[in-house]
């Protein structure tokens, strides 16, 4: 996944820096967190490399908490992983950061620009920039963040989720205001069934435009979802793609994760639900050829395209429009 420019907020990020600039960058993560920029549920995790020191930065109550911690280096690469950090930042620039930004596990890394950024980075930063956090990644930051008065802009799909401080504002006041963005199909109070997502296995490149067009498919048909996944690995390469986009919490309330080695397993299975459709965000594959042809087999699959129980992500979105 590569950083195109878009405006990111993420929900927890690394930073890595040398002795040398950790109270630097305290200052500059301090005034992130300040502005209207900052995820108010988000944290912030600046590492000091050379003394695998941690301080933690976190909004509570509109107020900065922080806490400083050591640990030794495997801890401090376990704790970065448990942290499950939505993108990491490398103002160290030398083998032992490297190592940590490798196994992070990291929804996106920046580094600063060479051949290790070009393979395991999904940005690159100049050398001026080194120690800059406005310059290393300036998709953190609003464009309007100098203007008085103004505020994070959420994302949310559910009015449980709309902070208070919004509660007493009208719609109209709100997309004025643009503090409120809807992106995403309503959630089924009573749903009638479940259909099961098989995103792409090998590119999260379009992965986001299929999620959302399965909200608004699974809102009209009163449908969950559920997606099927190969493995850990498969799930945290999945997961990265709502962590980098600050929408973790839209993952965990939209989705049901199937993890599982084998498609049919998930389909066929004892306790498997009766799928209403099964979504594949790919098509003419040897797994999608090969569950057809289960289907098939065992009568459960009609010629129709409307009574069709095997589809794919295009289909739903010519069937939207």
């Amino acid at each position: 996944m590569k950083l195109n420019g878009e405006r990111l907020v993420p929900f927890c990020t690394v930073i890595l820096v040398r002795i040398d600039k950790y109270e630097d960058l305290s200052a500059q993560i301090k005034e992130w967190c300040e502005s209207d920029s900052f995820n108010p549920q988000g944290k912030v995790y600046l590492v000091d490399c050379d003394r695998n020191k941690v301080k933690m930065f976190s909004l509570n109550e509109r107020k900065i908490t922080t806490f400083e911690d050591e640990y030794s280096f495997f801890e401090l690469v376990r704790f970065i992983q448990k942290a499950k950090p939505s993108c990491i930042i490398d103002f160290c620039n030398n083998a032992r950061s490297k190592a940590v930004v490798f196994f992070s596990h990291a929804g996106c890394a920046i580094c600063k620009r060479s051949f290790f950024s070009l393979f395991f980075a999904e940005a690159g930063y100049k050398k001026e920039a080194l120690g800059n956090l406005k310059k290393t990644a300036p998709c953190f930051f609003n464009n309007n963040q100098e203007k008085e008065n103004g505020r994070f802009v959420y994302r949310t799909t559910s009015s449980a989720d709309i902070p208070a401080e919004f509660m007493d504002q009208t719609e109209e006041e709100v997309e004025k205001e643009e503090k409120l963005v809807i992106d995403l199909g309503g959630i089924p109070e009573k749903p009638a069934g479940r259909i099961l997502w098989v995103p792409k296995r090998t590119t999260a490149r379009g992965m986001w435009a299929d999620f959302k067009n399965l909200t608004y498919y699974a809102e009209k048909e009163n449908v969950v979802i559920d997606v099927h996944l190969k493995n850990e690995k498969a799930k945290k390469r999945f997961d990265s793609v709502f962590f980098i986009k600050g929408r973790k919490m839209d993952l965990d309330r939209y989705l049901n994760p199937i993890v599982c080695e084998n498609l049919s397993d998930a389909i066929f299975g004892s306790r498997s639900p009766k799928y209403k459709k099964i979504i594949f965000s790919f098509g003419m594959t040897l797994e999608f050829l090969k569950t057809k042809s289960l289907l098939r087999q065992m009568g459960m699959e009609k010629s129709s395209d409307n009574s069709a129980k095997l589809t794919t992500t295009k289909k739903i979105g010519n069937y939207l429009k």
